[in-house]
């Protein structure tokens, strides 16, 4: 009879090591543990449950990580100190309190939850100091929400204001739901009314921070982004269909099309073909997005009154006589595209035929620019249109010289168009600047807001 208790004793024991992962029995098929069976390192009452914890000292033990593991570690986008980390933190967590693994034989991993759970204050996302705390490299981040390719790392708002778009983000919560209780304990409210008003975490010292928070909450909730474009804003219908904000889910114009709109955001956003140095708009950086000026005429909900690019939409925020600018902006882009446009068909035409590399290369740039600005709509970014357009000129006047050409005078463009210049309004090339299109004291208070003068 002893001895059937014991093979019994023994079988469930064999049970209990498999219900929690031990895959080849009393062994752990953990990788980094290849020789220790489960209950080295874990132990208490739910050491066969995948439930148990590990005190800190397991792993610190003499013939395991007594140094406390590399004295320096790199997780996700940080390095950071990994001996004595926490010291000094309220809640010192232990080994496993950041390495932990899911029941069974996956490999231990740390996670970036259980960071994120002491680093609140900085993942809140106050401050844009905060953000870099983590993100100091932002080059991870490749693409807006249409696919375009964004080099976060040549943006110049992104020493010191990320919050410019990412201005709504998620910080993890810190209060554990009674439901996680009873993943252990069996009478969840006693425990519960038991501690109230104590700390909790001596109690569970060696479970993982998300085996009682919750994990994965860290993310970008809201984005004051001029590229997240919804088709029904715009268009009341598509391929026959009619559309509305739900259909499809999520309606934004890459559910369909890998590339909308891609010219208009990418001069927007500054991010020009062959240089890593975006140079975004004025405008976008005091935050306005698409739907700052393309805008609702009427009360009917989109796509009934889809939004359209207004002039009158400028008044909203400036003072009226804005509003005619836009006409200006338009008028001089038009200009400067057909000047342009004349010069580059010339070079074309007279280097096309008989052109060496370096001069095919240097029209092809200059073709790159040229569609570019034909496409994108040239008032998104004035500066950056006007210095494009100046661009294409050196880059045809350029290729005449690599043909060993002398190349025709240059077109005048006027002056450079600069924000809060008069150039940046008065973008007609070479107009005359008359004080009486706008009334006696608009520009004395233009000079008062924009402190040129």
């Amino acid at each position: 009879m002893g001895r059937l208790l014991l093979l019994r004793a023994a079988a469930a024991c064999v049970a209990a090591l498999w219900a929690a992962g031990c895959a080849s029995g009393p062994r752990a098929i953990d990788p980094e543990h290849p020789d220790l069976a489960c209950v080295a390192c874990h132990n208490g009452g739910l050491a066969a449950s995948g439930l148990a914890s590990v005190p800190g000292q397991t792993c610190l033990a003499s013939d395991c990580h007594p140094d406390g593991g590399p004295a320096e570690v790199r997780l996700a986008t940080v390095t950071f100190s990994h001996r004595n980390h926490a010291d000094t933190a309220v809640v010192k967590p232990s080994c496993a309190g950041c390495h932990s693994h899911a029941r069974g034989g996956e490999p231990l991993s740390a996670s970036v939850d259980g960071c994120a759970l002491c680093h609140i204050r900085e993942i809140d996302g106050r401050e844009a100091q905060d953000c870099q705390e983590c993100h100091a490299q932002t080059q991870h981040v490749a693409l807006t929400s249409q696919g375009l390719p964004l080099p976060h790392g040549g943006l110049p708002w992104v020493e010191n204001t990320c919050i410019r778009c990412h201005y709504d983000v998620a910080a993890p919560p810190t209060d554990v739901s009674v439901s996680r209780c009873q993943t252990c304990h069996v009478d969840a409210d006693s425990i519960t009314a038991q501690g109230m008003g104590t700390d909790l975490h001596p109690p569970h010292e060696g479970l993982a921070c998300v085996a009682c928070h919750t994990a994965g909450t860290h993310r970008i909730l809201a984005m004051s982004s001029a590229v997240l474009l919804q088709c029904a804003d715009c268009h009341a219908t598509e391929h026959a269909v009619s559309l509305t904000h739900t259909w499809p889910d999520p309606a934004t114009c890459n559910t369909c099309h890998g590339a909308a709109h891609v010219e208009e955001q990418a001069l927007l956003l500054g991010v020009v073909p062959g240089s890593a140095q975006a140079a975004p708009a004025h405008k976008f950086l005091r935050g306005l997005t698409c739907s700052s000026c393309h805008v609702r005429i009427g009360d009917a909900p989109a796509p009934a009154a889809p939004l359209r690019g207004q002039p009158g939409s400028c008044g909203s925020c400036h003072l009226p006589q804005y509003d005619q600018v836009v006409a200006w902006w338009r008028q001089g882009a038009a200009q400067r595209h057909q000047i342009v446009g004349r010069f580059l068909a010339r070079a074309r035409a007279d280097l096309g035929q008989a052109a060496s590399d370096s001069t095919r290369l240097l029209l092809a740039r200059a073709d790159t620019l040229f569609d570019l600005l034909g496409r994108s709509g040239v008032h998104h970014n004035i500066e950056l249109a006007d210095r494009l357009y100046r661009e294409v000129l050196s880059n045809a006047a350029a290729a005449y010289r690599t043909a060993g050409s002398a190349a025709p005078a240059r077109p005048d463009l006027g002056p450079p168009a600069r924000s809060g210049f008069c150039s940046y309004c008065h973008f007609r090339v070479n107009e005359p600047l008359l004080s009486r299109e706008m009334p006696s004291d608009f520009h004395e208070q233009v000079f008062r807001t924009t402190g040129r003068g």
